[in-house]
């Protein structure tokens, strides 16, 4: 079997393991392409009945047989968490012993591994489209000048929020709303809901460009923003034991977080850059 090439965001909304199995045995249809169930089954070491009665809904998937499907696939592995889960909720369900909350628990996975397989294929695409500076400080700070997803925000309330160009706003908006980031109805613009994955963000080169940018104009501007009342700049270097960094970069990371959640304000009159750096 080559490996699946099926669009990320077909995969993410399969309902259940077997429409899933389905639109990959037939490249997004629902039905298998002819010898596509027999060379699933010999790359698996699966009998092509049993496989066939599993997609009939006569025969469930075990953990075991799963894993075959999933490495006979070769599936990534977020793709491959996904069909996984799909088929332990199945066999949850079967069992005499399941509890609402062991099910639920897996219904909240399965949720969570579907956003993640949705934001990651928005943002590959997103990086591939776009120009390499297309997620830069402007981007950020129009994207925080929306306001809720519920209210959304009109130009004129971007304008003053951001203290940006019409043009520059314009340009932001048009590459956010081809790239999914945000949908326009009547003349306010609403920001979509967004899975990002923390952990990707130092692979994400939009977001390396974006430090980079923010850390440069800091580094012109240095004067400007330390003589300005409204600006905050620390800089220290200090003696540490090389044993206890990693636990202060973590106290120093949940320390910021929670000073940005407590103030942050939607529908907040200004936008506010933030650049904080450890080197």
């Amino acid at each position: 079997m080559r490996r699946t090439s099926l669009d990320p965001e077909i995969f993410a909304r399969a309902v259940d393991y077997r429409q899933l199995l389905m639109m990959i045995l037939s490249d997004g249809d629902l039905k298998p392409r002819r010898g596509s169930i027999s060379a699933l089954s010999r790359k698996a070491g699966l009998s092509r009945s049993f496989l066939t009665e599993v997609l009939g809904k006569k025969k469930r998937l075990t953990e075991r047989s799963a894993s075959q499907i999933s490495d006979a696939l070769r599936l990534k592995s977020n793709f491959r968490s996904l069909f996984e889960l799909l088929v332990a909720i199945e066999m949850e369900s079967g069992r005499s012993s399941s509890t609402e909350s062991s099910e639920s628990d897996l219904h909240q996975k399965i949720e969570k591994m579907r956003l993640k397989i949705l934001g990651k294929s928005r943002t590959e695409r997103f990086k591939k489209r776009l120009q390499p500076n297309a997620l830069s400080l402007d981007f950020f700070t129009v994207y925080a000048a929306l306001g809720s997803i519920e209210l959304g925000s009109t130009i004129d309330e971007i304008l003053l929020r951001t203290q940006l160009s019409r043009s520059a706003i314009d340009r932001v908006l048009e590459s956010m709303i081809n790239e999914e980031w945000v949908v326009r109805r009547s003349d306010r613009y609403f920001a979509l809901e967004r899975a990002i994955d923390l952990d990707e963000l130092g692979k994400n080169e939009g977001f390396i460009n974006a430090f980079a940018q923010s850390s440069g104009e800091l580094s012109k501007g240095a004067r400007k923003y330390a003589n300005d009342p409204s600006s905050f700049v620390f800089f220290t270097a200090f003696s540490i034991d090389q044993k206890t960094l990693p636990a202060m970069q973590k106290r120093l990371q949940a320390a910021i977080l929670e000073v940005v959640d407590e103030f942050q304000d939607d529908n907040g009159s200004i936008v506010k850059r933030v650049t904080l750096g450890m080197y």
